[in-house]
């Protein structure tokens, strides 16, 4: 009776199969994952900086909020706001704010106006959760049209509250 001994490429692909689950199961360990998000930190704070890469923050503080009132702000002081942003001519102007319902129709079009001055304004659009499921938040039509484009600000945060990803692309409401 002949022994059946497995070929050199059935141990190693038998090899490479145990080998790959352990990987797997050595990455689900929360301790492992933790570690490589740290090793990743410090891999990205030890690479040279940019040679151009500035960016600015308008941050909407308690100061700001005593100086031109409650939140949420007119649509015509939001255009204020953006012209200044635009002035040292920024690449790009994230505008982190959403837009469904309109405040008035001369307050829409003045903010429409600032977006189509600049060329540059991005706004977001969120999926959000109803009673029907979830769905997607939009802007208001003539804002989306007078914008440089609409992007979505989901991002996912680590155990640590830090976000370190973001997905790319986002499916539509309707898939």
């Amino acid at each position: 009776m002949k022994r059946f001994l497995p070929s050199r490429a059935g141990r190693l692909m038998t090899l490479s199969t145990a080998l790959f689950v352990m990987v797997g199961a050595v990455c689900a360990v929360p301790l492992v994952r933790q570690l490589h998000l740290r090793i990743n930190d410090s891999y990205l704070r030890l690479l040279p900086p940019r040679q151009h890469s500035s960016v600015a923050l308008v941050l909407i503080d308690d100061e700001s909020l005593r100086r031109y009132g409650r939140w949420p702000w007119s649509r015509e002081l939001l255009a204020k706001l953006m012209d200044e942003v635009a002035r040292p001519g920024p690449t790009v102007i994230g505008l982190d704010i959403l837009f469904p319902e309109p405040q008035s129709a001369a307050a829409d079009q003045v903010l429409a106006s600032a977006f189509q001055q600049n060329g540059r304004t991005v706004l977001v659009s969120k999926i959000s959760t109803s009673p029907d499921g979830p769905r997607w938040v939009e802007p208001l039509p003539i804002l989306a049209e007078s914008s440089a484009g609409i992007g979505h600000a989901q991002v996912a945060l680590d155990m640590d509250s830090i976000c370190r990803r973001f997905p790319v692309r986002e499916l539509a409401g309707d898939g």
